[in-house]
């Protein structure tokens, strides 16, 4: 069973059942429950706009909200398949929110930013952490893992941790190319900046 999001209806969209040969569409539904099984949602397009995406958790449901608006709230041991968001044409930010538990789904979360005007960003805020591993692709591309909660993200300047805690901090850099990394103070007070 996949669920597809309508995002310029927030709360709103279509159960494909079947493959597809069944379909339920809903509207303002507070959240969305599977009983006597699982689920996943297709890809989350953003709008033409500048998109401010939010992943957080709130006791075992998670909740995806754009700005202001619950897009989706379901209880997070039914999506297995993941949660995958494409920015639009302008600047994007998911922001994922530890403060309250776990928010990322066992198949973890892809964020693309596509297009921008300045820049796509991931941000990570609260939480605490034995090892963080971010792995880069390029400098646009890479994954973060937080205890084998995995974020995948492509077309993305910067990647912003923010967390409350974390023991490890590794970084693996691309193969196959030079790499000279600088670790350096960033302009905010207390932060780091892997350049």
């Amino acid at each position: 069973t996949t669920l597809a999001l309508d995002v310029t209806a927030p709360r709103s969209g279509t159960f494909a059942l079947n493959a597809g040969a069944t379909n339920i569409l809903y509207s303002d539904l507070e959240s969305v429950d599977a009983q006597n099984g699982t689920y996943s949602i297709n890809a989350i397009a953003g709008t033409a706009g500048a998109d401010a995406f939010r992943l957080v958790r709130s006791g075992d449901d998670v909740i995806l909200r754009l700005g202001s608006s619950d897009i989706y709230r379901g209880a997070i041991a039914d999506l297995v398949g993941g949660i995958s968001i494409s920015g639009g044409a302008q600047d994007d930010t998911l922001t994922v929110d530890f403060t309250n538990g776990n928010p990322i789904p066992v198949g973890g979360v892809t964020f693309n930013g596509d297009g921008q005007n300045l820049s796509d960003s991931l941000i990570i805020v609260g939480g605490s952490f034995g090892t963080i591993t971010k792995s880069f692709t390029d400098a646009n591309r890479g994954s973060v893992n937080l205890d084998g909660s995995v974020i995948t993200y492509t077309g993305l300047e910067p990647v912003l941790l923010n967390v409350g805690s974390v023991n490890n901090l590794v970084f693996n850099l691309p193969t196959g190319v030079v790499n000279s990394p600088t670790l350096a103070n960033a302009v905010a007070n207390g932060q780091s900046q892997l350049m």
